[in-house]
């Protein structure tokens, strides 16, 4: 495990030991009064789980709720069921208290807690009454104001983001297990693979916008990178027409591939067979893993098998890897179009390009005037040639979203690769988020994040007049 992937999980566990005392503790306080024993039990264990965070050396735990969604020093925080229940219920009462954000610096006292839950006791009682902000050097709260995630133009709909968080963890839990020599039942995967797409009927885009966001200079987990094939070669299925019981297993080949990556196409298949869970998956699902390897050996497949093939290819060129950037989704669709990969059928790399259209979602723009920009959607006034953005400021930070179709004055001049712009998914989530996040780390002697930069502009499809395929 990287020292990153360490330092995430730490971040996860002390987000998540914060969010679980302070859901009790706003509960408790609505029934007890602060010097109550349950209150002081509950009070004991916040400031273990605060306390525990900062024996690592970090200056600051920032601890952010929104309406379904949590972050920690600014990350997502990852959620089960309960939790994400939690999250909601504690949004609800911390922002009848008038608050939303606590930043937890390094040496806060007991005697902050208690008298943070003292004013949290009377504002959760009295109506209108927010929480004091004054005379707690180490305990700060604040209003985030701002959309999470699901929030741009797909609210209510934060069941698919739940459901990609879940694959997420899921996928990643069962790669650590095989990792370790297990051979985990592959039923939960499959149900959740089945809710996915399920939701993806109605909802494909966000769940294609969610795979797309990506750190641009760091490379995806294996994990990451194998939901991101399944979500994709599921959607170009879905795009061709296929029936629902053909996607979810082109769905489990997405995931499973990576379990099965030798060159000899009888041994990619060998690492599947002993694993249970699969059903009537298991026949299909191997020919297309079979399939897949011996296109990507340039030999003759059937198509399922291509298009897992095409769809990874895909994937590995938009994704950073450790010795190189990610590139541009345009150049990489023009790549494939003028050259398709030897073993893939030249109808089905059309078939991906037309697909993903001139501006695949999640893709960065650059437009003349407004600076960079994230595609939302292609669904707009001007259709697929104006799509729908995110426009950026100059941190990376998201501002309101904007229908290209309804301002003709806005130019798209470039298809930038995302390293080359200040794009973090992390500060793209809140529109506002920069004042924030600036202002915390000041607090905690933390200095800004550089903007990234550099990087070469690759022209965009319909820019200067170029067309995609």
């Amino acid at each position: 495990m990287s020292l990153q992937m360490v330092e995430d999980e730490a971040l996860q566990h002390a987000g998540a030991a914060v969010i679980n005392s302070l859901f009790s503790l706003s509960r408790a306080l609505k029934l007890y009064d602060s010097n109550n024993a349950a209150v002081v039990r509950i009070i004991d264990e916040l400031q273990a789980g605060v306390d525990g965070w900062f024996t690592g050396g970090e200056p600051a735990l920032q601890v952010r709720v929104l309406s379904g969604e949590a972050f920690v020093n600014g990350r997502l925080l990852k959620v089960d069921p309960t939790l994400y229940d939690r999250v909601n219920q504690l949004y609800g009462r911390l922002m009848s208290a008038q608050f939303n954000e606590l930043t937890f610096l390094r040496g806060v006292r007991r005697a902050e807690l208690e008298d943070f839950a003292r004013d949290l006791s009377v504002a959760l009682r009295m109506h209108g009454v927010g929480a004091s902000r004054e005379d707690r050097p180490h305990l700060r709260l604040g209003t985030a104001s701002g959309d999470a995630i699901a929030s741009f133009r797909f609210d209510p709909d934060r069941l698919a983001v739940w459901l990609y968080r879940s694959l997420l963890d899921l996928v990643d839990q069962l790669y650590e297990q095989v990792g370790r020599g297990a051979a985990p039942s592959l039923l939960p995967l499959r149900r959740n693979l089945q809710l996915v797409l399920d939701s993806m009927r109605q909802h494909a885009a966000i769940f294609q916008w969610l795979a797309a966001l990506q750190e641009p200079a760091q490379a995806p987990t294996l994990a990451a990178r194998r939901v991101t094939v399944a979500i994709e070669l599921m959607s170009l299925a879905q795009w061709m027409g296929l029936p629902p019981t053909e996607l979810l297993v082109l769905g489990l080949a997405g995931v499973l591939g990576g379990l099965a990556r030798e060159g000899d196409p009888d041994q990619a298949v060998r690492a599947l067979l002993r694993f249970s869970g699969l059903g009537d998956a298991a026949v299909p699902l191997t020919l297309i893993i079979h399939d897949a390897a011996r296109a990507r050996r340039g030999q003759e497949a059937e198509l399922p098998g291509q298009a897992l093939a095409l769809v990874e290819a895909w994937v590995d060129q938009v994704s950073a890897r450790p010795d190189r950037p990610a590139r541009s989704a345009h150049a990489v669709l023009q790549h494939l179009a003028s050259k398709p990969p030897p073993g893939l059928s030249s109808g089905l790399v059309a078939a991906l390009v037309r697909c993903k259209g001139p501006y695949p979602l999640g893709s960065m723009l650059a437009l003349e005037p407004g600076g960079f920009a994230i595609v939302l959607g292609t669904d707009g006034v001007g259709g697929g040639q104006r799509p729908i953005v995110i426009p950026l400021d100059a941190q990376g930070f998201a501002r309101p979203v904007l229908d290209l179709g309804k301002h003709p004055e806005i130019q798209v001049v470039s298809a930038p690769p995302p390293a080359s712009t200040p794009l973090s998914p992390a500060r793209l989530v809140e529109p506002d988020a920069a004042e924030r996040v600036a202002r915390a780390a000041a607090a905690a002697a933390v200095a800004a994040a550089a903007v990234r930069s550099g990087g070469r502009e690759e022209q965009a499809p319909g820019a200067s007049g170029t067309t995609s395929s």
